[in-house]
């Protein structure tokens, strides 16, 4: 296997990762908030205002059947379904339940090996039950993108097309963006449950490559490196590059191939892409028989030095996490939630942590970088960097003056929101704010034309 070309991006250099300290103390929020709206379609709520609620108990379903349920991680009471802040910095509804018995953020149970008798099909409904969503923007949810063919969740005339053979399976170990680091603390002590987590996928998936990707430089212990071979998973190491842990940047770089664009499939090209604590995730809840629900965030208040990594239970308020962490938030100048690059600002604090969120920044007003409405003064040093090799410039002058036409057919859905162009630019443009401008309003156009 020849890797591909290395992409475009900023080049980190000679990274050296200061892993943050696991926080130590477990969070027992006594509210969560379940937003509705998913990629793939809203929810429909399973529970009425009022009703109470049992521990694993289905919240809400998609009525297509492609998005994955939302369970509850706790015993509690339903306050309310209601518009809510969504971690995207939009509104939508969600379930706010009251926690009568405060979910645990982990559990940890011994692995006796009786999920080994499932063969795939049963493996696959079950990943998709147990209502596992990812960080990453993938085209369709992980049920369907681990399928082979013949064993999709559902037939569906608007689902993937799961009819091409998985070719390469990719476990993504690289973090997402500079300033987080959750992907590669979790390779640091838990050598047999990525082996078994690996493994796992494998098996559910039947692919042919089974690849572990890790940054150049990346410490892998030597018995995890033993074991993965003994199972036959090769360790690929990638450059030190931003932002070659998304989608289409590793597929490329590991396989030479490339993702159709807009719809962003691997499937299409016969690849799928699981970060690491994704597949924990999946391992521990097929383990367990029970849905592992809590996902590990890393919170950063950069001015307090502030920097831990926890399991968080689906669903907690940023504010009740301040809370729980005996933490104020008077000199916050702005909240970013999915971090410094690929995040969202976000205009309150009773804002959930959803699966979607892997990072939590509270800035103070000296680290607030400020965009300034100036005009393109066309140096190109955003071309030069984009990885996906757009035209940033004129797709954000595009989107400005509200010619979404012609901003998609110049590629406008072509881009992943990295950030890059708005980062190196001089003129401090709010690039991708007006790209994501575009792409929300072309959304709603088509929404209305149906």
């Amino acid at each position: 296997m020849k890797n591909g070309k290395k992409p475009k991006g900023i080049p980190l250099g000679n990274l050296t990762v200061s892993l943050p300290k696991p926080l130590g103390t477990e969070l027992r929020p006594k509210r969560l908030v379940f937003p509705l709206n998913t990629p793939w379609g809203d929810l429909a709520p399973h529970v009425r205002p009022g009703g109470d609620v049992s521990l694993g108990q289905v919240l809400a379903l998609d009525n297509s059947g492609i998005a994955p349920p939302l369970i509850s991680p706790c015993s509690g009471k339903v306050l309310g379904i209601r518009s809510w802040a969504t971690p995207r910095g939009g509104e939508g509804p969600a379930i706010a339940i009251q926690c009568t018995n405060p979910p645990a953020a982990e559990r940890r149970y011994k692995d006796d090996g009786s999920w080994k008798q499932f063969d795939a099909p049963a493996l696959i409904k079950r990943v998709l039950k147990m209502g596992i969503r990812e960080p990453d923007p993938y085209r369709w949810p992980l049920a369907w993108r681990l399928a082979q063919p013949g064993l999709a969740p559902a037939e569906l005339s608007n689902g993937p097309d799961t009819s091409r053979p998985i070719e390469y399976l990719i476990v993504n170990a690289i973090d997402r963006q500079p300033g987080v680091s959750l992907r590669e603390s979790a390779l640091s002590g838990r050598e047999t449950e990525i082996a078994e987590s690996i493994s796992l996928l494998e098996r559910i998936s039947g692919a042919r490559n089974i690849i572990l990707a890790v940054r150049k430089g990346q410490p892998i212990s030597d018995s995890l490196e033993t074991e993965l071979g003994r199972r036959g998973i090769k360790i690929v190491m990638c450059p030190v590059i931003y932002p070659i842990a998304l989608e289409p940047l590793l597929v490329r770089y590991i396989t030479g191939r490339e993702i159709p664009m807009p719809e962003g499939d691997a499937r299409a090209v016969g690849v799928i892409v699981v970060d690491i604590l994704s597949a924990i995730r999946v391992y521990r809840s097929i383990r367990d028989n029970n849905p592992f629900t809590p996902i590990l965030v890393q919170f950063s208040i950069p001015a307090d030095s502030v920097d831990y990594q926890m399991w968080v239970p689906e669903g907690t308020l940023v504010s009740e996490l301040l809370e729980q962490l005996q933490l104020s938030a008077g000199e916050a100048a702005k909240l970013i939630l999915g971090g410094p690059f690929l995040g969202y600002a976000l205009h309150t604090f009773d804002v959930p942590i959803t699966a979607e969120v892997d990072s939590v920044v509270i800035q103070s007003a000296p680290q607030v970088f400020l965009f300034e409405n100036s005009p393109c003064i066309s140096c190109g040093y955003c071309v030069k960097s984009c990885p996906m090799g757009l035209l940033p410039n004129e797709l954000s002058r595009l989107c400005e003056y509200e010619n979404f036409e012609g901003a998609e057919k110049s590629s406008l859905f072509h881009c992943i929101e990295c950030g890059i162009c708005a980062y190196v630019c001089p003129a401090k443009r709010p690039m991708v704010h007006l790209i994501r401008f575009g792409k929300r309003e072309i959304l709603k156009m088509r929404e209305t034309q149906q």
